[in-house]
């Protein structure tokens, strides 16, 4: 079964290279969904597809009422068909399997898996362009390519409304990885990708407005660093873009007295509709050869470089020490290894109902009774609902299949997801107090005091019969291992170098 696209293509003028790979975990579909793809594009056309406007629980019940149809091909073709709707269904089947049974159930959880691997397949991908024009300005054909991908890079005045975005271009890509594309374009338009430490970090702007080589928003690098730049030493490899920004002798630069070393710089950018976490390199993994076979090795191959993702910046940089050999090296023929990212999967709001009745609160849920759901990789339980003086207090906890390094003790994002108490009327309640009340690498459990209000505003008694509990979540953390390998990597600046002898 195909997983995942081909994700390497050749285009001209730059160098390409770059796999991923995803995590055998994730993709291990049911046995009554083998033979069909992942990728939702490529389901065969012969087999009919509901249009989106069928996608609500009215056009949908007819089809699990099939499931449990007493003709085989009935039930077999209700299930295909809730297939070819894809993810977005997910909410009507885990909420038609609450009343399910016998074989339209069996069914359901079937479906559900396959359409849980789908969207994480989908998530975690690179994005494919088809795209054809013809004399097409260069700002019209970025927001085609953002348009088809789902992924926005903010376009500089320049280019949003100035004359760096009045360039034709035209062009042909068939399923051509996004950042190859957006290298492809920049290059024919003459423009650049600017890299910002705050904003959202990533911005298309003219080649001409660019911050000098050497600066990084507006900060000099020291002098004998080698800032390569944009248009030099750059990949794509699945989501992630890779350069080498930076090299950087450590040590004296002289011919008398050379460095004993080189720190390099990888700038990693990533498709802005996704959301990591956690970007580590292994040392053991990175490959430097020269031009005859000469090998540089990092002087501590047991260590992890590991840079934990800011908020809302779209990339970040790895920095790489290596020990110069004797004779020392000018270049690289080759420096390849392998990023392991860590992703959020697709978020699902864990919904808890029914949490009191007209004449008071639920009393059983408790630690002893418990309320659970699952999706995916991630198991959810409200532990606790219940009433204290003029308080509502709500225990739940997150719980993945496998621990990850995402969620290790120094990674606090997945704290920054509150639990919600919503009326009936979707009005949130005001939290009072909220504290975590253990980690692990698997999850965390969280305790969260809400107001209990007891009028409206316009005085009347507030009905809490309604009340639910929500609590947006990623349903599985992937992580990816994704090889890149860089080709023809300067070493030196000859021109720097005479100036110091």
């Amino acid at each position: 079964m195909q997983i995942l696209n081909q994700v390497i293509s050749i285009a001209p003028r730059r160098q390409r290279h770059g796999r991923l790979q995803i995590g055998r975990q994730l993709y291990i579909l049911p046995a009554l969904c083998l033979g069909l793809s992942v990728n939702a594009a490529e389901i065969s056309p012969t087999v009919a597809t509901l249009p989106p406007s069928n996608r609500d629980p009215a056009a949908l019940e007819p089809l699990f009422q099939q499931l449990g149809s007493g003709s085989l091909t009935s039930r077999d073709d209700a299930e295909q068909t809730l297939l070819d709707c894809g993810p977005a269904i997910l909410p009507f089947i885990i909420q038609a399997q609450r009343t399910a049974v016998g074989e339209a159930a069996l069914r359901l959880r079937g479906v559900q898996r396959f359409l849980e691997d789908q969207a994480a397949a989908t998530a975690v991908e690179a994005s494919v362009i088809t795209l054809a024009v013809e004399n097409m300005p260069a700002r019209e054909v970025l927001k085609r390519v953002f348009a088809e991908s789902g992924n926005r890079i903010t376009l500089r005045p320049d280019v949003e409304t100035g004359v760096a975005g009045d360039r034709l271009l035209s062009l042909t890509f068939h399923r051509v990885p996004f950042w190859e594309v957006i290298d492809e374009v920049l290059d024919k338009a003459g423009l650049a990708l600017t890299f910002f430490e705050n904003e959202t970090g990533l911005s298309i702007d003219a080649a001409s407005n660019q911050i000098p080589a050497g600066t990084v928003a507006g900060i000099a690098t020291p002098a004998a660093t080698i800032t390569l730049g944009l248009r030099q030493a750059v990949i794509a490899a699945g989501p992630l873009r890779i350069a080498v920004w930076q090299v950087e002798p450590i040590g004296v630069r002289s011919r008398a007295n050379p460095p004993a070393g080189i720190r390099i710089v990888l700038r990693v950018a990533w498709e802005p509709r996704l959301h990591p976490r956690l970007m580590r390199l292994p040392l053991a993994g990175v490959v430097a050869e020269g031009h005859s076979g000469e090998a540089i090795s990092p002087p501590q191959r047991i260590a992890v470089v590991e840079a934990v993702v800011p908020s809302k910046r779209k990339w970040l940089d790895l920095p790489l020490v290596l020990s110069q050999p004797s004779p020392r090296l000018d270049s690289l023929r080759l420096l390849r290894g392998t990023i392991g990212l860590w992703l959020e999967g697709r978020e699902h709001d864990f919904e808890f109902s029914d949490l009191c009745s007209s004449d008071g609160f639920v009393t059983d849920i408790s630690a002893q009774r418990p309320r659970t759901q699952r999706m995916a990789e991630a198991t959810v339980c409200l532990s606790q609902f219940a009433r204290q003086d003029d308080r509502l207090l709500a225990t739940a906890s997150i719980t993945y299949d496998e621990p990850t390094e995402a969620l290790a003790s120094h990674h606090t994002w997945l704290t920054e997801r509150p639990l919600q108490l919503l009326t009936a009327a979707g009005q949130p309640l005001a939290v009072v107090e909220q504290r975590v009340v253990s980690r692990s690498e698997q999850g965390l459990k969280t305790s969260t005091a809400f107001a209990r209000p007891t009028a409206d505003t316009v005085g009347q008694l507030l009905n809490l019969q309604g009340l639910r509990l929500r609590w947006k979540l990623p349903i599985a953390i992937h992580e990816l291992p994704i090889d890149f390998a860089i080709r023809n990597v300067p070493l030196t600046d000859e021109s720097q170098e005479h100036k110091t002898e």
